[in-house]
């Protein structure tokens, strides 16, 4: 077996780009094995320049001065933690709505779903940092983004876990609570103990 299966790679992302266009079948392209579920993980190397671009880009003069190879791994530390976070908290969660038996088929178009919301969110930040656009514009551009985030992903949990949608919407509100608490603790964290 190839370390990275292109065509599963590609099929995968096709079938993120059926679940952004609400198709009913976009589910079918997705296995629901333990060997798609760990293969699902490739996202994150995928996805993981988008989200070292949309870092840089948030830095400011000062921390871009004090921003070097270590800082490049401990944040690179803390987005792989982040990933392997959630799938453990949501099988929790799945526990609690009686949908354990979704779990795979839940985790492995998510994962997927990553990568162009990555990238989405990359060219959203090179747009407003490159200046072009005019504050309000700009400011329009990142609320458009982050709600067009929040609907894929609700659309993803909605019609993998067979939940309702006020259901799915609590599961993506603290997937972002989650998150960006685990985020900003391990940078309180890592930054407490390399300084």
């Amino acid at each position: 077996m190839a370390v990275l299966d292109v065509p599963k790679i590609v099929r995968s992302l096709y079938g993120t780009w059926l679940f952004a266009r609400r198709d009913p079948g976009a589910n079918q392209l997705f296995e629901e094995t333990d060997r798609a579920f760990w293969r699902s993980f490739q996202a994150a190397g995928i996805a993981a320049p988008a989200y070292l671009i949309v870092l840089y880009l948030s830095l400011d003069e000062r921390q871009l001065a004090e921003f070097d190879f270590l800082n490049v791994l401990r944040h690179l530390a803390i987005y792989g933690i982040t990933w392997l976070a959630w799938p453990l908290m949501v099988a929790r969660i799945l526990e609690s709505v009686d949908r354990t038996d979704k779990f795979v088929a839940y985790i492995v178009p998510y994962n997927w779903a990553a990568v162009p919301i990555s990238w989405l969110l990359a060219a959203v930040a090179a747009a407003l940092s490159s200046g072009a656009l005019p504050g309000g514009l700009g400011t329009l551009l990142l609320v458009a983004g982050y709600g067009a985030v929040l609907a894929f992903v609700w659309e993803i949990t909605q019609r993998c876990l067979s939940v309702t949608g006020p259901v799915a919407a609590g599961i993506v509100l603290f997937d972002v609570v989650f998150s960006g608490a685990i985020r900003m603790i391990l940078d309180h964290a890592t930054r407490a103990s390399s300084g």
